[in-house]
């Protein structure tokens, strides 16, 4: 990827209580990235909305609202369908899960993703070379 070449970002937010914690995680590749964000309108206070506007905006991205019928995969196939690919060779996809996998495993499988894609600055380089180099890795 060139230095002048962002990363798009593709996040859907139902979970609006997860935006904190998704927000710390991508300030520190803040210029790395540009943040197009889906939200559901029926769970997304003003607040939020205002401060996921403000950072979509900062980021040279954009926010979308969907109703929730289909709408991580209704959000996505927008944002993919929607952003420049020559612009952005490179994008991730991130959402707003709920922490336990099932009811049966508690296993905090939201943390557990979003740490190992975007954890770090160092995580979030090697991932984005690893899906420029490899091939076999990415869609």
């Amino acid at each position: 990827m060139n230095s002048n070449e962002k990363v798009a970002v593709l996040c859907w937010i139902y979970n609006t209580d997860k935006w904190p914690q998704i927000k710390k995680l991508l300030e520190p590749i803040q210029a790395q990235i540009s943040f197009f964000c889906g939200v559901c309108l029926e769970t997304c206070s003003k607040e939020d909305y205002s401060d996921i506007e403000k950072f979509c905006i900062e980021t040279e991205g954009e926010i979308k609202n969907f109703e929730n019928i289909g709408a991580d995969v209704n959000s996505f196939l927008y944002q993919i369908s929607h952003i420049d690919k020559e612009k952005y060779p490179v994008f991730i996809k991130i959402h707003s899960k709920t922490e336990k996998l099932t009811f049966r495993y508690e296993i905090p499988w939201f943390s557990y993703l979003i740490d190992s894609l975007i954890g770090s600055v160092e995580i979030f380089n090697n991932n984005i070379k690893e899906l420029e180099t490899n091939k076999k890795c990415g869609m």
